[in-house]
């Protein structure tokens, strides 16, 4: 009986010892995504912005306009040039829910960040005058991941996804909209 008691006591140790295993396994190779929620960085409202523009490092700076959001997207440089509406819907998309995975609360030096000198600025102006800035800096290199600062959200740094920089990341001529073409089918001839 007494043999029978050690062997027990002893597999209920082993038994122990390998949940506290398992636990600490578990715990290690827990996916961090899964657990934190994304933070909000801004959410505008695509109805009432009027005025976007961007400034790329490599491209200059760019600004489509509109009176109304039941109005076109203008270049403001040039009225009259054919801007592709799906690239500005795509902007307001991109800017309609701007959502971090992490948010450093003051960070020591911008510049860290690459958010001295930003890479990429983004400016949406609402109907009523008011201005979101975003600043885009470097990548961080592990997550692929960009850093960023909202005027909306001062004293704070963020590690976003690509899709806002991916939303605007065109020169001029990328928002042209090209003409229809008529397709012929077999044509014997042409004037």
């Amino acid at each position: 009986m007494r043999r029978r008691a050690k062997k027990l006591i002893a597999l209920c140790a082993a038994l122990a010892i390998l949940l506290g295993l398992y636990a600490s396994v578990a715990t290690l190779t827990a996916d961090p995504e899964e657990e934190s929620e994304p933070v909000t960085v801004a959410s505008l409202t695509a109805d009432d912005l009027v005025s976007l523009k961007w400034t790329n490092a490599d491209d200059g700076t760019l600004e489509l306009v509109r009176d109304s959001s039941e109005e076109d997207w203008s270049y403001v440089g040039d009225g009259d040039f054919p801007v592709d509406q799906n690239y500005p819907q795509a902007m307001l998309t991109a800017l309609e829910d701007v959502s971090a995975s992490l948010e450093i609360d003051d960070p020591s030096d911008l510049e860290d960040y690459g958010l001295e000198t930003p890479g990429m600025t983004i400016t949406a102006k609402g109907a009523d005058g008011t201005e979101t800035v975003f600043s885009v800096g470097n990548e961080n290199e592990l997550t692929g991941e960009y850093y960023l600062t909202c005027s909306a959200q001062e004293g704070k740094v963020y590690l976003v996804d690509s899709s806002l920089t991916d939303a605007f990341a065109y020169d001029l001529y990328d928002l042209v909209k090209m003409e229809d073409l008529p397709s012929f089918g077999q044509t014997d001839t042409l004037t």
